[in-house]
């Protein structure tokens, strides 16, 4: 996602850890983890870019599409507008 860079990458991650638990099928989200945050070349200089690794998981069945699909949708909206972000084309 990119934000402003006044947007901690905290701010983000809690945002989708909260969102996650709060979900219905928020349980499947094992993990959220930071892994890059990028400045420079196609951004605008207030700008950074923060890529984040989602490990999911059904314990209890095999993960499918429709439910991964709505979750991430849905944990990438509640971004945007909490913190203005925007995914990164």
């Amino acid at each position: 996602v990119v934000v402003k860079q006044s947007v901690a990458a905290q701010e983000v991650l809690d945002a989708f850890n909260g969102v996650a638990a709060a979900h219905a099928q928020g349980r499947i989200v094992q993990a959220i983890v930071l892994f890059d945050e990028y400045r420079g070349k196609g951004l605008e200089s207030d700008e950074k870019s923060l890529a984040f690794r989602f490990s999911l998981q059904d314990t209890q069945n095999t993960l499918q599409d429709d439910v991964v699909d709505e979750l991430m949708k849905t944990l990438t909206a509640h971004v945007v507008l909490a913190h203005g972000a925007k995914l990164r084309a």
